[in-house]
């Protein structure tokens, strides 16, 4: 059985390491959650992967003239989505 003091000493520790999880648990959502804008560089390197040429600075600059949003006012969520809806729409033109 514990003593008095060392069972408040495990308690304490014990909420430290929830009180930490749970700032690590926030900061992975906050991550998850938050768009980043990418560079030029990023889409020119993101088109490259998926085999499409695409003017990397007419897509930043689409987007950054419109804030960053999609559709009808929705944020952005996924600049690579994106990316893959230009190429099909490409694809669909050259059809």
């Amino acid at each position: 059985m514990m003593n008095p003091e060392d069972l408040e000493n495990w308690v304490t520790k014990l909420q430290d390491r929830i009180d930490s999880l749970e700032t690590r648990i926030s900061k992975l959502e906050e991550k998850k959650t938050r768009f980043k804008k990418p560079t030029i560089c990023e889409i020119r390197a993101y088109a490259g992967e998926i085999d499409f040429e695409i003017d990397a600075a007419t897509f930043f600059n689409h987007y950054e003239s419109n804030g960053w949003m999609v559709g009808r006012g929705n944020r952005m969520k996924d600049w690579q989505a994106s990316v893959r809806v230009w190429k099909k729409m490409k694809d669909s033109y050259a059809k």
